[in-house]
C-alpha cells in the first residue's frame, strides 16, 4: 500500500494548485449563499457610523475593539458600502490569511505538511462560511497570520520579522482582544530565540510598548467607563446572565460540537501526537523554554486561545474560528510525524488506513456542517431580500430624520436611513424597563422612548417584530396600537409612515 505522506509530497505542488481553487471557489459561493447572519448589518452599520466622524462606545455601542469598523468602512464607504461588498472584503482577507499559512505549514512540516494544512483546513467548509460574514472573523484571522508567517517563515531582515509580527499580533488584538495573548507569547518566543542579540532583545521590548500602546489607545478617545464596559463587560457579561453553572455545562457542549464534528480529523490527529508528549513533558517544557521552537509556538498559541475562549468568551463554536487555521497546521506536524514513525516501525499499511479515515472524516464533516446545514449554506440566498426591502424602505422614507425602530440594522444601512439611537446594536441595546437617564447614559433604547418616536410620528418606519415587541411591554393603553393604524401603512415587514402623518 503506498505512502500517503510520499503521495503528498510528490504531487504537492498540484495538490496545492487544486486547494487553491477549492478554498477560493467555496469562498465565492458562500459569497452569496452563506445565510445572513444578524451581526454583519450590526458590523456594517457602526463601519458607516465611525466614517461619519461618531466615536465607539462615546456615541454609539460597539462590543469588540475598534479596528473593524474603521477598517470595513475606510474600504467600504467609499465604494458606496453594500453586505455583498462588505462579504467580498471578507473573501479577500479570509483567502490572503490562508494562502499566508502555507509558508508556515512547510517550515512546521514540510512540503507534504503544507498540503496536509491546506486539506484540513481547505476543506473544513463550516470555518470557510464563517470567514465569509462580516464579522471580526476573517480581519483577526489575517492579522494573525500574517504575524505568525512574519515571525515564523519570513527569512529576511530580523528588525522587519520583530517589527512586523508584533505589530500584526497587535492589530490581531486592536480587532478583537480576546487575541491579546498571542502578543504576549510572541514577546516570550523573541526574548528567547535573540537572547544573545541585545539589539534584538531592546527591539522587541519597544515594539511590544507600542504595540500595547495601539492596542488601547482609542481609550484615550472616550470615557473610559464606556470602554472598558463595552469591550470586556459585554464578553463576561454570560457569567452573570446563565450563572456559572449553566455557563460552563454550555462551554462543554460547545467543545463537544467543535471538536467532535466540525474539526474530527484534526482533534484525532493531535491526539495521536499527545502519546509522544506526555511521555517526556518534563523534559518537553525545559527544551520549549531554553528554546521554542515554531510547533511549539503555535502550539501555545492555540492552547492559550481556547482558554482565552472557553472562559471568557460568549457560547457558539464559530467564536474559535480564527486560530483554527493553526490547529490544522500542528495536525499537519502530527500527520508528518505518524508518517514518520510508521516508516521506521514498518506499519505504512496501518497508517495508509488511518489516512483513508481521516479523509473520509474530514471530506464528511466539511459537507455535512459546510453545506447540509442551513447555518453555514442556504438557496435561495438570504442576502436578496434585505436589499429588496431597503428598496422600499428608501422610496417610503426621506433622507433627512428618517429614525427606523428595528432590530434588523442591515435594512437601514443598506436604504442609508438612520437607525433609532439605542437600536445599533439589535435587541442587546433595547431595554424596555430602564429609566430615562440610564438609556442615555448607556446609549439604550428603552419602551418609553420607542412609544414618544411613534406617538409623535418621528419614527417613519417601524418594523413589525419591534412593533410587536412593544406592544406586549408597553401599550396599556393603546395609543401606539391607534397611532400606527391611523398613520401608518404597511408594506414587506414594515409599518411606514404616510405622508399625512410627516
Amino acid at each position: 500500500m503506498s505512502d500517503p505522506w510520499e503521495l503528498l509530497t510528490q504531487h504537492a505542488r498540484s495538490l496545492l494548485r487544486l486547494m487553491v481553487g477549492v478554498v477560493v471557489g467555496a469562498h465565492l459561493v458562500y459569497w452569496f449563499y452563506a445565510p445572513y447572519n444578524g451581526d454583519e448589518g450590526m458590523y456594517l452599520y457602526v463601519s458607516r457610523l465611525a466614517l461619519e466622524g461618531k466615536l465607539l462606545y462615546r456615541d454609539t455601542p460597539f462590543h469588540q475593539f475598534p479596528l473593524l469598523p474603521y477598517f470595513y468602512g475606510a474600504v467600504l464607504e467609499p465604494l458606496g458600502g453594500g453586505l455583498y461588498l462588505g462579504r467580498l472584503l471578507s473573501v479577500v482577507l479570509s483567502v490572503s490569511a490562508f494562502l499566508l499559512l502555507l509558508p508556515v505549514a512547510r517550515v512546521v512540516a514540510g512540503e507534504g505538511g503544507a498540503v496536509c494544512y491546506a486539506l484540513l483546513f481547505g476543506l473544513n467548509f463550516w470555518a470557510l462560511s464563517n470567514m465569509v460574514r462580516v464579522k471580526h472573523y476573517a480581519l483577526t484571522t489575517l492579522f494573525l497570520s500574517l504575524g505568525v508567517y512574519v515571525l515564523l517563515a519570513y527569512n529576511g531582515r530580523k528588525s522587519v520579522k520583530i517589527v512586523g509580527a508584533l505589530l500584526a499580533f497587535g492589530l490581531a488584538a486592536s480587532s478583537r482582544i480576546s487575541t491579546l495573548p498571542v502578543l504576549v507569547l510572541a514577546y516570550v518566543y523573541l526574548l528567547r530565540r535573540e537572547r544573545e542579540n541585545r539589539r534584538a532583545v531592546w527591539m522587541t521590548h519597544a515594539m511590544v510598548a507600542c504595540s500595547l500602546v495601539l492596542i488601547f489607545s482609542y481609550a484615550f478617545l472616550v470615557p473610559f467607563s464606556s470602554f472598558f464596559s463595552w469591550t470586556v463587560g459585554v464578553n463576561l457579561s454570560s457569567y452573570k446572565r446563565r450563572g456559572p453553572y449553566r455557563y460552563f455545562t454550555r462551554q462543554l457542549q460547545v467543545f463537544r460540537g467543535l471538536v467532535i464534528f466540525r474539526i474530527p480529523s484534526m482533534a484525532i490527529l493531535l491526539l495521536l501526537s499527545l502519546r509522544r508528549v506526555l511521555g517526556q513533558w518534563q523534559l518537553g517544557i525545559r527544551s520549549a523554554w531554553a528554546s521554542p521552537s515554531p510547533t511549539i509556538f503555535l502550539a501555545a498559541v492555540s492552547l492559550t486561545l481556547f482558554v482565552v475562549h472557553f472562559f471568557v468568551g460568549q457560547i457558539a463554536e464559530d467564536y474559535h474560528v480564527n486560530y483554527l487555521p493553526l490547529v490544522a497546521i500542528l495536525a499537519a506536524r502530527a500527520f508528518h510525524d505518524l508518517a514518520r514513525e510508521a516508516r521506521q516501525r514498518h506499519r505504512v499499511s496501518g497508517f495508509s488506513r488511518l489516512s483513508l479515515v481521516l479523509a473520509l472524516l474530514t471530506v464528511v464533516a466539511g459537507v455535512r456542517y459546510g453545506f447540509l446545514k442551513k447555518d453555514a449554506f442556504q438557496i435561495p440566498s438570504t442576502l436578496s431580500p434585505f436589499y429588496a426591502e431597503a428598496a422600499v424602505m428608501a422610496r417610503r422614507t426621506s433622507p433627512q430624520g428618517a429614525e427606523v425602530l428595528t432590530f434588523d440594522t442591515i435594512v437601514p444601512y443598506l436604504a442609508h436611513r438612520e437607525v433609532t439611537h439605542g437600536l445599533e446594536y439589535s435587541h442587546w441595546t433595547y431595554r424596555p424597563g430602564v429609566s430615562d437617564a440610564e438609556a442615555r447614559g448607556r446609549h439604550l433604547l428603552n419602551a418609553a422612548g420607542a412609544r414618544s418616536l411613534i406617538l409623535s410620528h418621528r419614527a417613519q418606519a417601524v418594523q413589525e417584530y419591534f412593533l410587536g415587541r412593544l406592544l406586549r411591554e408597553s401599550d396599556p393603553d393603546g395609543a401606539v396600537v391607534a397611532a400606527v393604524r391611523e398613520y401608518y401603512v404597511k408594506d414587506r415587514g414594515y409599518y411606514y409612515l404616510a405622508a399625512s402623518g410627516r
